[in-house]
């Protein structure tokens, strides 16, 4: 084992069962989706370019600087070709740990279709936990251009929609975390979609919303978006 691969072996075991899960849940398909795990002020774990996730074992997760530069890689792997996105979302937002790329059905058929719908407030839990989803304007995928998408939302926003694409989670905790709140956002995505069908979905109206903000206050939590960038919960909303 690399010197590297046994300084951050629970992190990275943790990576692999993430892009397994999202394998299994099928929030990725085919070579699909990417995820990554900020581990030190030069250290990222990222997955590698053109592998299924679900076959991604321990070797396969590579260590990249914040430069992009591979510092550990194993069978001649490479990083994935978002490499871009996530490495700049870390250095413009040092607060995160975290972030999965990936296509769920439901979230990615908001990105097709009314993506607005998810910057509302549904439901408790992902508006205390998330906030509300930004939308990322479609680029070319793998561009520096698609990278460049993410600069208006960035710094107010822990979740987005990327338009005619997929989506993408941040988190301030590792991948297992990460990986509950990109679940959260699929099922309220899911629940939504149905609502909408079976006859219209209510919002939370805005003294509910407050409310939510009120909670987040008695827990001492964190709003969503960089440290000192959101005020208050309902001023997203």
């Amino acid at each position: 084992m690399h010197t590297l691969q046994k300084q951050f072996e629970r992190e990275i075991n943790e990576t692999v069962e993430a892009c397994g899960a999202a394998a299994l849940r099928q929030y990725v398909t085919s070579q699909g989706g990417n995820l990554s795990w900020r581990v030190g002020p030069d250290r990222v774990l990222i997955t590698p370019t053109k592998m299924n996730k679900g076959k991604i074992r321990f070797d396969d997760v590579l260590i990249v600087g914040a430069d992009s530069r591979v510092l550990f890689a194993a069978e001649k792997r490479e990083p994935t070709g978002e490499v871009r996105i996530h490495l700049g979302i870390y250095a413009k937002r040092p607060d995160i740990v975290s972030i999965i790329h990936a296509h769920p059905t439901w979230l990615t058929a908001f990105a097709l279709s009314k993506p607005e719908l998810l910057q509302m407030p549904w439901l408790p839990e992902p508006v205390i936990e998330v906030g509300p989803v930004a939308l990322t304007e479609y680029a070319q995928p793998l561009t520096e251009d698609l990278a460049r998408k993410f600069d208006p939302v960035i710094m107010r926003h822990n979740a987005f929609l990327m338009r005619n694409h997929g989506a993408v989670v941040l988190c301030r905790e590792g991948l297992s975390r990460c990986f509950e709140l990109l679940e959260m956002l699929e099922t309220s995505a899911k629940s939504v979609a149905i609502a909408q069908m079976i006859g219209g979905a209510t919002p939370l109206s805005r003294e509910a919303v407050k409310g939510l903000a009120e909670t987040l206050r008695a827990r001492n939590a964190r709003l969503p978006g960089a440290p000192g960038e959101v005020k208050d919960l309902a001023d997203l909303y």
